[in-house]
């Protein structure tokens, strides 16, 4: 399951009292939750700026929230001991060297959030024997996965249905927004208007020029979507129906939705071959087999029980996982 970085502390560990002090070290903590599941990470990266030799690095944690998992380094590392509350890493370089010394690893459990402090000391010697001793205390706020879960703010959005990374995915790369502020709506049918505003949302697209602009006769000039659906007709990804109207409260149908995006992306014609497996792909219109042949090649769609059901109509689950595929294709 991908992971959701949730944030970055970066702290700089100060001399308490050196003498002719040979280093700097920082320390940056990445807090992971993943989009499913029952544990978090906490990473801690301690380096330093310049350059040491040797030293002992201890980190001390609450182990009623931390789970010690492992260290990394790129320095010589000549023990690594966890006593269950303290992770003690001593050291030895040939040479002195700058950079980080460790990155290490907990465990936490996410299904509730915490607080929790972290002290990291070291002992360092630099390249002329000097010696520092340097410290700080992390506040780590460790979230739960519900406040790490984009879509947790939906209540008609169930996290163990096969659409909780999709729509997690789609609301936090903002190319969809709910219909109110917790309801998402999973099942129901995205419109015409909708899908085109989702792909202007993806292209980055400034719509406030084509604001007071309509090419349809059912498209009002003051309507919220009137200015997507414009940008959506100049670049041709639409071209409405022969006569002049748009339909745009209409379910997209899904050789509908993978025509425009294929259109968008400028994707050359698929192999019509690839659909020979699908009992109804006699259904999908001269006009789509191009580009529902190019989303089943890359992905993007792969139909169900057997089918592509081209003439079907797209929910909003379903476009939110076909971004999402998109995505993951690339």
């Amino acid at each position: 399951m991908k992971k959701l970085a949730i944030f970055l502390v970066l702290a700089m560990l100060l001399s308490i009292g050196v003498s002719a002090a040979p280093a700097q070290l920082g320390v940056e903590a990445v807090v992971e939750v993943p989009a499913a599941g029952e544990t978090g990470t906490v990473t801690l990266t301690i380096c330093v700026e310049e350059a040491t030799a040797a030293g002992t690095v201890t980190v001390s944690y609450d182990n009623a929230t931390l789970t010690y998992v492992s260290t990394s380094t790129q320095a010589d590392l000549s023990s690594v001991k966890d006593t269950g509350s303290v992770v003690t890493l001593v050291y030895s370089n040939l040479e002195a060297k700058a950079g980080n010394l460790a990155e290490v690893t907990f465990a936490y459990d996410c299904t509730e959030g915490a607080t929790t402090v972290v002290d990291v000391k070291a002992k360092l010697n630099g390249e002329e024997d000097a010696t520092s001793d340097l410290s700080t205390t992390l506040t780590l706020d460790l979230p739960s996965e519900a406040e790490a879960c984009p879509s947790a703010a939906f209540t008609d959005v169930n996290p163990a249905r096969w659409y909780h990374e999709a729509v997690d995915f789609a609301v936090s790369s903002g190319l969809m927004e709910g219909m109110s502020k917790t309801i998402f709506a999973p099942n129901a049918s995205t419109t015409r208007a909708q899908f085109v505003t989702i792909v202007s949302r993806a292209a980055g697209v400034d719509v406030s020029g084509y604001e007071g602009k309509t090419d349809f006769t059912d498209v009002s000039e003051d309507v919220w979507y009137a200015p997507y659906v414009a940008w959506a007709a100049e670049e041709g990804l639409v071209q409405g129906y022969g006569d002049g109207t748009f339909h745009p409260n209409a379910s997209i149908s899904r050789q509908e939705m993978v025509t425009i995006l294929a259109r968008f992306l400028g994707a050359g014609a698929g192999d019509a071959a690839v659909l020979e497996g699908f009992d109804d792909a006699d259904q999908i219109a001269g006009w789509a087999q191009s580009s529902v042949a190019w989303a089943v090649e890359n992905g993007i769609i792969r139909g169900y029980a057997d089918c592509l059901d081209p003439r079907g109509d797209c929910t909003r689950a379903q476009t939110a996982q076909i971004f999402l595929n998109y995505e993951n294709a690339n």
